[in-house]
C-alpha cells in the first residue's frame, strides 16, 4: 500500500495534536510548585603575576550574582575583561582597590578572564559558573 506525502502528514498532524491534547491535560491537573531560585557556583583556575593584586571572583550566597572584588595597591584602576570560550567579550569593567562589582551577561558557563592594572597584565584564567 503506497502513502502519499499528503496522507503521511495527515496522519502526523492528527498523532501531534493527540499527544499535545494530552500533555495539556495532564499540565492542567498538575498543582502548580513555586519557581526554583538559581543559585550559582563559581570555579576559577588562575595564573597570578603579582602577589601585590588580588582579584576574586565569587557568588554572593544564595543568589545567582558572580561577584568581582579587587584588593590591590590603593589610586590603581584594574580592567576586568570577562570573555566566552570564542574569545567574544561578555563583560568589560574598571575598578579601584577595596571596590566589589556584579559581573554583567554572566551566566552559566566557561569563560576566560584577563586583569589589567596600567596595561601590565596581573591575573589571567578560567572562570566556571555552574
Amino acid at each position: 500500500m503506497k502513502t502519499t506525502i499528503r496522507q503521511y502528514l495527515g496522519n502526523l498532524s492528527a498523532v501531534l495534536l493527540f499527544v499535545t491534547a494530552a500533555y495539556s491535560t495532564q499540565a492542567a491537573d498538575k498543582i502548580p510548585v513555586a519557581r526554583n531560585e538559581v543559585h550559582y557556583s563559581v570555579f576559577v583556575n588562575k595564573t597570578q603575576n603579582s602577589k601585590k593584586h588580588r582579584v576574586r571572583l565569587y557568588t554572593s550566597a544564595g543568589t545567582d550574582r558572580v561577584l568581582c572584588r579587587v584588593d590591590g595597591i590603593q589610586g590603581k584602576k584594574y580592567e576586568i575583561f570577562i570573555f566566552n570560550l570564542y574569545s567574544q567579550l561578555v563583560t568589560q569593567m574598571t575598578m579601584r582597590s577595596g571596590e566589589t562589582s556584579t559581573l554583567e551577561n554572566v551566566t552559566r558557563g566557561n569563560y576566560i578572564f584577563d586583569v589589567l592594572v596600567d596595561d601590565e597584565h596581573i591575573e589571567r584564567g578560567q572562570l566556571t559558573v555552574k
